[in-house]
């Protein structure tokens, strides 16, 4: 009808659809796909609407059962009701558990925060990717923010995505085809460098550049991880002196994978690799997700007890994902406390994550260890963040990854528009 946004159900396999604009293509991959679960056109309306004038290819639900029975690929975005006749949203969640699903998942409801906050509690225990919630009556500005952050980090279509074989990976970590585009990390308090995180990407003779997602399972499955490490290594040193020497001199953070932590010669072996590069091993920090620490703990002792000893710095990665993170931190000679991108993505519209990351700061300074917050995206986060205490930024709303020659002028002009924007003196 005149005024309003076309709401159907689920487009059967093989039906007619509309090809996405080009304009709003990102590269050679098909827009994010995005599925409303709702049982009110006008709410659907509202979401396909917001969610279309942001680049999602979006579609609605009406009947859950219906879209169950029909439904195949899984979208990179569910936004679900909780409350819809003939099918609750959780029999829907405990359905799609079932099937294994994926995809980003918005709770939307009319009901109380603590029903909300039940309910998100209940999908992660299901091993659901839970990344948000919408209360209603939905505010056009809370679901536009959500649907931005998601659309940040929803991965390519998988529509035609390329699947890189194992003998390929093996190629790519013989000839070292990878290259190394870095995320910055600014300080809360005057907006001054400090430093980078390195980021992997795949230059694949066939694919062209393959984000980490399409290989790092690949790896971590066939015992090629460790292996992948030392090749970002390798890629990643030899950029140290060239900041350094643009006046970009913090440290550069490498991710290290659950085998490294298993590996007593690992040390060594990063140490070797900082001096053949000629670089500092004191602006080196190697991050650990807390959930790669559920090994042997004199194991783990061991390994990164060295790598202190051999001057590297240590960063809890994904902080608060894990079931041991108080033990950890007490046991283990971390330097760095990163708060999982996930909660602060969500801190806004969550009380849950909010009172996470608070607690995750106040923390990480009692313990005298520097705070980083991942998934700073736009200035409200940065005031808050800013306010309890933060001291590292890192997120879109400073950069992008990005090639270490492209590093100089974003410090240029993210100086400049610091001040301007009175990001550091508000």
């Amino acid at each position: 009808t005149k005024g309003r946004v076309k709401v159907c159900l689920l487009r059967a396999p093989g039906s007619e659809r509309m090809e996405p604009s080009p304009i709003q293509r990102r590269s050679a991959n098909l827009l994010p796909t995005l599925v409303v679960v709702d049982d009110q056109p006008e709410l659907c309306d509202l979401v396909l609407a917001v969610a279309k004038a942001d680049g999602y290819d979006a579609t609605a639900a009406i009947d859950p059962i219906e879209w169950l029975r029909r439904t195949e690929a899984a979208p990179d975005v569910i936004i679900l009701d909780l409350m819809m006749p003939g099918m609750d949203g959780i029999e829907v969640l405990r359905k799609l558990a079932e099937r294994g699903q994926t995809s980003r998942i918005i709770l939307s409801s009319a009901h109380s925060e603590r029903v909300l906050d039940s309910s998100m509690r209940l999908a992660k225990a299901l091993g659901l990717n839970i990344v948000g919630r919408l209360p209603k009556p939905v505010k056009p500005a809370q679901l536009r923010d959500l649907l931005r952050q998601q659309m940040a980090l929803a991965r390519p279509a998988t529509t035609g995505a390329p699947q890189p074989t194992l003998d390929e990976l093996q190629e790519a970590i013989r000839e070292n085809q990878f290259v190394i585009h870095f995320q910055p990390q600014v300080a809360f308090s005057d907006g001054h460098f400090v430093g980078v995180e390195a980021l992997m990407r795949w230059q694949h003779p066939r694919h062209g550049l393959l984000a980490p997602g399409t290989f790092v399972g690949l790896a971590e499955s066939s015992g090629l991880a460790l292996p992948l490490t030392r090749c970002a290594m390798e890629r990643g040193l030899p950029d140290c002196g060239f900041l350094h020497q643009h006046g970009l001199d913090g440290t550069v953070s490498f991710n290290l994978p659950p085998a490294a932590l298993n590996d007593v010669r690992f040390p060594e072996e990063m140490t070797a690799l900082v001096e053949r590069y000629q670089t500092d091993g004191m602006k080196i920090l190697f991050e650990i997700t807390e959930t790669s620490l559920a090994s042997d703990v004199t194991m783990l002792l061991d390994i990164l007890t060295r790598l202190r000893l051999k001057g590297f710095a240590l960063s809890i990665d994904d902080f608060g994902t894990g079931h041991s993170s108080l033990s950890m931190l007490h046991q283990m000679p971390f330097t760095e406390l990163k708060v999982d991108l996930n909660f602060v993505l969500v801190a806004e519209a969550d009380t849950t994550a909010h009172v996470i990351v608070e607690k995750s700061v106040a923390l990480g300074r009692e313990l005298g260890l520097k705070v980083v917050a991942e998934g700073v995206e736009n200035q409200l986060t940065w005031n808050w963040l800013k306010d309890i205490g933060c001291d590292v930024a890192q997120g879109y709303h400073i950069a992008r990854p990005m090639p270490a020659a492209e590093l100089p002028a974003w410090w240029k002009t993210w100086h400049t528009r610091s001040i301007a924007a009175g990001f550091t003196d508000r």
